[in-house]
């Protein structure tokens, strides 16, 4: 039986990491404490935040012009990104003020932590996540949501379906990594504003913990198996 692979499709403009990508972990800073337990880095930190400068370059285009923009970051994994994008972003508008814009841009933010029940295998019940807005927090505004990484899919696509009842004026997504999870095809999904398409591998760091370890690791890396085991709750 062929394996299906991930349909990858040429109009989506991201940087896609191909399947077998590795950068050995001895190559870079890595914490004593967490060495051991990682297999090997995915994407190194300065190509994140180069591509994150990027990200926010588009975004800046996309909403200069719209006085405000409501940014709505999704809890816990999604800070380290969210950081690095708004300083970016801020970095453009200071830039424009600078040289003469009567205006800068508004940002609101709000952070949203978005509640899940889990089932077996880690399975979630898409009918049982809750996400924390009003309509009145949302009805006319341009709405922009940051997300860490579209894996299953399941918390992103009941986000958009909720924020959509509530009549936003413009609703988009910014998320930094789109994993190549074949069960999330069928959510026909794919960010306004994606950094990279990477591999369907376990990955860590920049945020993104195991059982709350790791989000301090400044590279995207892949946990090993004696990691999975240490770390175990």
């Amino acid at each position: 039986m062929v394996e299906q692979s991930y349909p990858v499709q040429k109009e989506w403009n991201a940087i896609n990491i191909p399947d077998g990508t590795r950068f050995e972990k001895d190559h870079f800073p890595l914490s004593r404490n967490y060495k051991a337990y990682i297999d090997y880095v995915l994407i190194s930190e300065g190509f994140l935040r180069d591509r994150i400068d990027r990200m926010a370059q588009n975004i800046y285009a996309e909403y200069r012009d719209k006085g405000q923009l409501d940014i709505l970051v999704i809890m816990n994994s999604a800070f380290k990104f969210f950081t690095d994008l708004l300083s970016a972003i801020n970095k453009l508008s200071e830039g424009d003020f600078a040289k003469g814009d009567e205006e800068r841009l508004k940002i609101r933010v709000r952070y949203c932590k978005i509640t899940t029940q889990h089932l077996n295998l880690g399975v979630v019940d898409i009918e049982k996540i809750h996400v924390p807005v009003t309509k009145e927090e949302i009805i006319g505004k341009n709405i922009l949501v940051v997300e860490d990484i579209f894996d299953s899919g399941s918390t992103i696509i009941k986000t958009r379906d909720v924020l959509k009842e509530y009549e936003p004026g413009t609703l988009k997504f910014a998320i930094l990594f789109h994993k190549k999870n074949l069960k999330n095809l069928k959510h026909n999904f794919f960010g306004d504003f994606v950094g990279f398409i990477i591999p369907d591998v376990f990955v860590i760091g920049y945020g993104m913990d195991y059982n709350e370890y790791y989000r301090d690791l400044n590279h995207l890396c892949v946990i090993n198996q004696e990691g999975i085991e240490h770390f175990k709750q």
